[in-house]
C-alpha cells in the first residue's frame, strides 16, 4: 500500500525516535508526503538525505487544549494515515479528532475503538520491531528494517576534532538513578582502559555534569558541551561507547559505533541492540549496584578484541 501523504506520530525520547527511524523510513519509502508529528528535536534527529519530512509540533498532550491543537494541525495536514508510535490513549484521541482515515496504533490503554488498525503489543519484543509491525498491519514493505541515523561526513570530521584523539565514549550518568552505572565499577574501568592505552570521552547531558567529579579529570569532557547532531556525530568516530541504557546509547549504536550497554531493570530483549558488533549485560536482580566491575571489564574487553 502506497500513501500520498501518511504521518508518524511519535514520543519526545531519544531513544524512542532511534528505534522508530526503521519505520519512518520504510513509511516515507511508500509515501509521497510524510509527516512527522514530534519535537523539532525528533525531526532534527531523524534527518537523511533526500528526505524533507513536515512537521506538526507535538509537545505534551496533557492539556485539552494541547490536545485539541494537535489534532487541528493533523486536520490541516489532510493525512490519508497516520501511525502512532506514542501509545498513550491521548495520541489516539488526537488522530480519531483529527479526522484522519486511517489510524494504526498499537492496542495499549484501552484505545482500540480509537483506531482503524489496532496492533498487538508485546512487552518483551525488541522496540524497533514492535513499530514496524504498524505498518506490515497494511501489508506495507519494511525495506528498512534496523535502526538508522544518518551523519554526514562533514558533521563525522567535526565530530572527530571534538574527540580530540578519544577512541573510547563512557556515559557516566542517566536521565534515571536506576539506570546509572555505579561509579565505583565506572572507575575501575576507567583504570583498565587507560592501563590498555584508550583515551576516553565522556558522554552526557548538562544535568549530568555532577557525576563526572568523582571520574578525574584526564578525559575529554563532552557532558552537556555539544549538541544533539555534535553529539551524535562524535559518537560516530568512537571505537567504542559504554553507559547504561540511556538515549546516548541507542544513538551511537544507531551510527554504527559498537557499544556495551548494562541494563538494570529494563528488559534487554525490549531495547537491547544484540547484533553484532554490540554486546549487552543486565545486572544481577536487575539492579544496577549490584553490578561488578570485573563483569563490565570483561564485556567490554569481548568488544575491544572483537573490533
Amino acid at each position: 500500500m502506497r500513501f500520498n501523504r501518511c504521518g508518524v506520530l511519535l514520543k519526545d525520547y531519544i531513544g524512542d525516535s532511534v528505534m522508530a527511524s526503521a519505520l519512518v523510513r520504510s513509511l516515507a519509502a511508500n509515501s509521497g508526503e510524510l509527516t512527522l508529528a514530534a519535537s523539532p528535536t525528533v525531526r532534527e534527529l531523524l534527518r537523511f538525505p533526500n528526505f524533507q519530512p513536515n512537521l506538526v509540533e507535538v509537545g505534551r498532550l496533557s492539556k485539552p487544549v494541547q490536545l485539541w491543537n494537535v489534532a487541528q494541525q493533523l486536520r490541516r495536514a489532510k493525512l490519508q494515515a497516520i501511525f502512532l508510535v506514542n501509545r498513550s490513549f491521548r495520541s489516539a484521541l488526537a488522530a480519531r479528532l483529527s479526522g484522519t482515515p486511517i489510524r494504526v496504533g498499537h492496542s495499549t490503554e484501552g484505545r482500540s475503538w480509537l483506531l482503524t488498525h489496532a496492533v498487538r503489543y508485546d512487552e518483551a519484543e525488541n522496540e524497533a520491531q514492535s513499530y514496524l509491525h504498524l505498518a506490515q498491519a497494511l501489508d506495507i514493505q519494511t525495506p528498512f528494517t534496523t535502526p538508522e541515523l544518518y551523519v554526514s561526513e562533514e558533521e563525522r570530521a567535526a565530530g572527530l576534532r571534538q574527540l580530540q584523539g578519544a577512541t573510547v565514549g563512557i556515559q557516566p550518568g542517566a536521565r534515571h538513578d536506576y539506570k546509572e552505572i555505579p561509579v565505583a565499577v565506572l572507575l575501575s574501568l576507567v583504570d583498565w582502559l587507560k592501563e590498555h592505552g584508550k583515551r576516553i570521552a565522556y558522554f552526557g547531558g548538562p544535568e549530568e555534569r555532577g557525576k563526572l567529579q568523582d571520574l578525574g579529570d584526564s578525559a575529554v569532557d563532552l557532558v552537556g558541551k555539544t549538541t544533539l547532531r555534535g553529539t551524535l556525530a562524535a559518537l560516530s568516530g568512537l571505537e567504542l561507547m559504554i553507559g547504561g541504557d540511556t538515549g546516548v546509547m541507542h544513538l551511537a549504536a544507531s551510527v554504527g559505533t559498537p557499544t556495551v550497554t548494562a541494563f538494570g531493570r529494563t528488559p534487554t530483549s525490549k531495547w537491547g541492540w544484540f547484533t553484532a558488533p554490540h554486546q549487552v549485560l543486565q545486572a544481577p536482580n536487575g539492579n544496577m549496584s549490584d553490578l561488578s566491575a570485573d563483569e563490565l571489564i570483561a564485556t567490554v574487553e569481548r568488544a575491544l578484541c572483537a573490533g
